[in-house]
């Protein structure tokens, strides 16, 4: 049963496992960040996402801006060798991907605008 008022200790002990250095917060952030492809682990990195994944990040919000809903978005991205292979070695790109993709919100890599015009 839940108290109407948790002691003050009890609120301090919640923040801490929410907030603390291995607390609950993180520990979502590192979860969304392996599940959007970015690696999660010991050691310093800058949770970059992989060239092929900025490539489709990029194109998915281009596309966006001209209109396509995701559904197009996706159903364009599986139509396109060049665009998540390794993604697509296993199973279609989804309606979800098209909205991890979104979410990253990247800009394009150096050189992106070069490939986009070669395989197209």
């Amino acid at each position: 049963m839940l108290q109407d008022a948790p002691a003050q200790g009890d609120r301090k002990k919640a923040r801490e496992l929410v907030e603390g250095k291995d607390g609950l917060k993180k520990r979502a952030g590192q979860l969304a960040a392996l599940m959007r492809g970015y690696p999660v682990g010991k050691g310093h990195r800058t949770n970059e996402a992989s060239k092929e994944w900025q490539s489709a990040a990029w194109v998915a919000q281009e596309r966006r801006g001209y209109g396509y809903k995701e559904k197009e978005i996706a159903r364009w991205l599986n139509e396109q060798a060049t665009f998540l292979p390794e993604l697509k070695k296993s199973r279609k790109v989804t309606v979800k991907d098209v909205r991890d993709l979104l979410s990253l919100d990247l800009e394009p890599y150096a050189g992106f605008k070069d490939l986009l015009n070669r395989k197209l």
